[in-house]
């Protein structure tokens, strides 16, 4: 995807720099919304940081408080045409197409992979998951879309879904929107490619403003995978993207904080500590559970539990992108809710 939309140059040289410094989707917690690692020991015990929701509370990139990671961000479409080339267009609404906006696709969008911001229209997507059971005013968050109810296959239902990142500043524009939801939605699409991250994704901030709404409801139905599937960054980030998927045969041990991810293994296989450290650990996150926790769900700490299957998004989560060097890239499942997790 060309970017799209003519630049003045009296600000791209300003949001270009905050682009490489580090200040697009972030938000004080990267693109991705779980605060932990999953750091497994060889004896089953999981021994991640907590995937706790206190990091994305505060919305403290530069993006909110600057100028914003758009490189079209004063062309007409972010101006609202007043002729203020700085300043943010007023918040849009989804009840008709906003002006400026490339009707696409989320396909598209992936096939594009654009290397800056271009502001899109998706419409007719359906919601898969939504972070902490649903978007709060005044806290980032993040909404998982598919572009159909099925797919025949994981291979299929590859580039088919994206997330949009919101922002603190943005949160209050996305309430209300919950899992089967159907939407049309707007925001930027691109490969997220700061402080060492390779996402496509929809941003939304106080500067690239979007919006979505509510047209009608419909269920996607997971693609079964394997977790030999799911054991790259790779897969996450070129092969598919975030898939509804569903796992059978999966075994793990949850730690006695309801907050904290776990390791996941294929049952009866070597328990997933022994890769501990390695990105290749595909991990179970309680974030997009409602409250980002497993509480109530019967998990008890140190205990192996043999699921009979696991529903959730296929994820990556980075601790951190500021920092010097390539970022470490943890895999992660995201189950919405207790439903998405059964056990004997």
């Amino acid at each position: 995807m060309l970017f799209r939309g003519t630049c003045a140059s009296s600000l791209f040289a300003v949001v270009f720099a905050s682009v490489v410094a580090g200040c697009g989707g972030a938000d004080g917690e990267v693109t991705q919304a779980d605060t932990g690692v999953d750091a497994t020991s060889d004896v089953g015990t999981d021994t991640s940081k907590p995937d706790t929701a206190t990091d994305v509370k505060d919305d403290t990139n530069v993006d909110d408080t600057l100028v914003g990671t758009d490189t079209a961000a004063d062309t007409s479409t972010t101006d609202g045409g007043s002729g203020d080339s700085d300043a943010p267009a007023p918040w849009p609404t989804c009840d008709a197409q906003p002006a400026g906006t490339l009707t696409t696709t989320i396909d598209a969008i992936w096939t594009a992979s654009a290397t800056k911001p271009a502001f899109d229209w998706v419409s007719g997507a359906y919601v898969t998951a939504v972070s902490q059971g649903g978007c709060s005013a005044g806290k980032a968050c993040q909404i998982f879309l598919a572009d159909a109810t099925s797919y025949t296959s994981l291979g299929t239902a590859a580039h088919h879904a994206i997330k949009i990142f919101v922002s603190a500043a943005g949160g209050t524009h996305f309430t209300g929107i919950a899992v089967g939801d159907k939407v049309d939605t707007a925001g930027y699409g691109w490969r997220y490619n700061v402080g060492g991250q390779n996402e496509i994704l929809l941003e939304v901030n106080d500067l690239l403003r979007g919006c979505i709404k509510k047209t009608g409801t419909g269920t996607v139905v997971p693609v079964d995978a394997t977790l030999s599937d799911l054991n790259s960054v790779a897969a996450y980030e070129t092969t598919y993207g975030p898939v509804l998927v569903k796992l059978t045969g999966i075994s793990g041990t949850p730690t006695s904080v309801s907050t904290e991810t776990f390791g996941i293994y294929t049952t009866g296989g070597f328990d997933a500590g022994t890769d501990a450290g390695t990105s290749s650990v595909v991990s179970l996150s309680p974030f997009f559970l409602p409250g980002g926790t497993f509480a109530g769900l019967g998990f008890t700490g140190g205990t192996k539990i043999n699921f009979t299957s696991i529903v959730g998004v296929f994820g990556v989560f980075i601790p951190s992108a500021a920092d010097a060097g390539v970022p470490t890239k943890y895999l992660e499942l995201y189950p919405r809710t207790g439903a998405d997790i059964t056990k004997p």
